[in-house]
Formats: C-alpha cells, sequence, structure tokens
C-alpha cells in the first residue's frame, strides 16, 4: 500500500498515433474567451502529455495525468500515472510526518501526554488527501480514456 495516492496503468488504442496526437492536441485546447468550456486541460509535447481535470472549485488533491505514448508493434500504448501536485505531496509529507512526530514524544512523555489529538490530526488529514484525490481520480481516467480512444469530451 502506498502512503501518497498516485496510480499507474496502460491504455491500448487502435487509433494511429498521429490520430491520437490530434485528439489530445484538441481534448487540450485552450478555449481562449469564447467557446465552449473544455472538461480537461494540459498540454502535449512530443510523445508526453499532462493533462488535469477542469473544475470550479478548490481542490489541492488534484490528480494529473502524466502519459507517455508508445507502440507496441501492434497497437499504441499510452502510460499513465495519475498523481498529486508536487507542492501537495511535499506539504502532505511534512503534514504526515510533523503530527506522527509529535504523537509519538507524546507518546514517549513520562508526564503522560495525550497523544490523541495529533493522532486525530494524522489521520485526518491523511483520509482527506486520499478522498478528495480517489474522488477525482476516477473522473479523469474516464476522461482520459475517452480521449486517448478519439471519442468527443
Amino acid at each position: 500500500m502506498n502512503i501518497l495516492p498516485y496510480e499507474r496503468y496502460r491504455l491500448h488504442t487502435d487509433l494511429k498515433q498521429e490520430e491520437l496526437y490530434k485528439a489530445i492536441d484538441e481534448a487540450c485546447r485552450s478555449r481562449g474567451f469564447s467557446g465552449p468550456r473544455r472538461s480537461i486541460h494540459g498540454r502535449r509535447k512530443g510523445d508526453d502529455f499532462k493533462v488535469y481535470r477542469a473544475i470550479r472549485y478548490q481542490n489541492t488533491f488534484l490528480p494529473y495525468g502524466f502519459g507517455t505514448i508508445s507502440y507496441d508493434g501492434a497497437r499504441v500504448c499510452v502510460d499513465i500515472t495519475l498523481r498529486m501536485n508536487l507542492f501537495a505531496i511535499v506539504f502532505m509529507l511534512v503534514w504526515l510526518g510533523g503530527t506522527f512526530g509529535i504523537a509519538l514524544v507524546e507518546m514517549r512523555d513520562i508526564n503522560g501526554g495525550e497523544p490523541k489529538v495529533p493522532f486525530i490530526m494524522c489521520g485526518a488529514g491523511y483520509l482527506l488527501m486520499q478522498a478528495a484525490f480517489w474522488y477525482e481520480a476516477s473522473r479523469i481516467k474516464s476522461l482520459v480514456e475517452k480521449m486517448v480512444h478519439g471519442e468527443a469530451l
């Protein structure tokens, strides 16, 4: 089990590589001041791309999808990694490590310290991170799958 939420998976598509590039570019194109609202934002550079879901609310733990396009001989493959923003990863490592460390110090205190509050803070932060990430991860996965198969978003 991973402490921080992330997922790696592979998708296969029947699209040709050039068609897949076009589908990714079309899905990630910015809308400007007018035009339809996009479900997904991102960019492609060569065989690599980065996408994230366009949301109207704040979610620090929003999953970012990092993809690499390759050809396995028969079909085009897309390897995708979902993970949080790097700042959120560092912040949560510091938060979880700090609160857990404080709880351990409180447990060792010879005056009978109360480690309940730091353990509760550590657990609440961890559950919030997991819930917020996986709530959005299922949605970005379905959008990326549609994008890779050339379906309209």
